[in-house]
Parts: C-alpha cells; structure tokens; sequence
C-alpha cells in the first residue's frame, strides 16, 4: 500500500471518528436538556384534572331528559 493509499485510508478513520463524536456529543446534550426538563417537573403531578367519567354516565342524563319529556 502507498503511502498516499494509507493517508487516505486514516483520513476516513478520522472523519468516520470525528462523526461519530459529534453524535456522541448530541446525545449528550439530549440527555442534559432532559435532565434539566426532569428537575423543572420534579413535584408536579403527572395527573390530567379530568373527571373520570364513562361515556354511559355522561350520556344517560340526557337519555333520561328526553324519556322525561316525551
């Protein structure tokens, strides 16, 4: 192998290398933005405010206004 070939055979290491560092960095910077996301939340309640009703219950007292009526 010429030592052209080898330089160029490194060169792509290098880039294939340098790549995958910046990913690595990405990935870091994701995990510290959620980090910084879970402290913020932290005490909060995950729980929806929303009445826990069936569809039946929300509809029988409008079923039961009409059958009153008629």
């Amino acid at each position: 192998m010429t030592a052209e070939a080898v330089a160029e055979r490194e060169k792509g290491t290098l880039e294939e290398e340098l790549v995958l560092l910046k990913q690595e960095q990405t990935v870091s910077e994701i995990n510290a933005e959620l980090e910084a996301l879970k402290v913020e939340d932290k005490g909060k309640t995950d729980k929806l405010n929303v009445p826990m009703q069936t569809a039946e219950e929300k509809v029988m007292p409008y079923v039961n206004t009409c059958h009153d009526s008629s």
